[in-house]
């Protein structure tokens, strides 16, 4: 179970996030991830909605690496490669067509059958052709990786990528996960969406950085960037993300018929 909670003085309203995490062995036909998020009135405490936490967490997240896409991918990106054929990595999809001229998606799952039909349910979504891949073959075509996995070892080589590329790993979120090779997260420039939360939570950082003070050396927040962006691109991007209830509390008031409250 995961709680997250954050609490706006400005919007006068709060949120409260309570996900599930079902083994394989007990779904029982529902998906593994479940949940439910509250907005609060921030004075009183009054429940004022509750919202599907997946569905929140799924488009906040989407959206974030949107950001981070557009800020760092090439500008004329056109092969995203996405591992991952759950709602996050469809949300990855979507996110990142919404900034560049994507015209094919390299999908990866561990389940070439299950990632094949995945494949055609996203190309009907999206309407973007979408090839589900066996191998590693084609990954360094793409100019945008997007990892959405609970892996718990490298996806990928560092060498199997383009030498200018974005990635976006958004999946991993424990010390025990890991999705990304620890020579590219040392080279590449790293961007997070908390520095806090990353270098204690983050896998993929641990083990590349090895202690939580030297993986906050190492990262830049998103809001940063964006506050001060660069004059140019880095060849190599990364942004990890593990959860942020503050992105949480905005995106439920954005989607939703709360406003706030003054």
């Amino acid at each position: 179970m995961l709680v997250q909670a954050a609490a706006s003085r400005d919007l006068g309203l709060a949120v409260v996030k309570v996900v599930t995490l079902a083994p394989p062995s007990i779904k029982d036909g529902k998906a593994a991830v479940q949940g439910s998020l509250a907005i609060l009135d921030y004075r009183t405490g009054a429940p004022l909605a509750r919202l599907d936490a997946e569905a929140i967490t799924a488009l906040r997240t989407g959206a974030c690496s949107a950001v981070a896409t557009d800020l760092f991918a090439p500008a004329g990106a056109k092969t995203l490669a996405v591992f991952g054929t759950g709602p996050e990595g469809l949300a990855q999809i979507e996110g990142v067509c919404a900034v560049r001229p994507v015209e094919r998606v390299l999908l990866y799952g561990r389940d070439y059958v299950k990632t094949s039909r995945r494949a055609e349910e996203f190309e009907k979504l999206l309407r973007v052709a979408v090839h589900a891949q066996r191998s590693l073959e084609h990954l360094g075509e793409a100019e945008i990786v997007c990892t959405a996995t609970s892996a718990t070892s490298p996806l990928f080589g560092a060498e199997d990528l383009r030498p200018e590329v974005h990635v976006n790993a958004i999946g991993a979120y424990r010390p025990d996960m890991c999705e990304l090779p620890s020579d590219l997260l040392r080279e590449a420039s790293l961007f997070v969406d908390s520095a806090q939360f990353c270098a204690t939570e983050s896998g993929d950082l641990l083990r590349a950085f090895g202690d939580p003070i030297e993986a906050r050396k190492k990262a830049t927040e998103l809001g940063q960037a964006l506050l001060q962006p660069r004059h140019s691109r880095p060849r190599r991007t990364v942004y990890k993300s593990v959860g942020n209830a503050a992105q949480d509390l905005y995106a439920a008031v954005l989607f939703s018929a709360v406003k706030a409250v003054p």
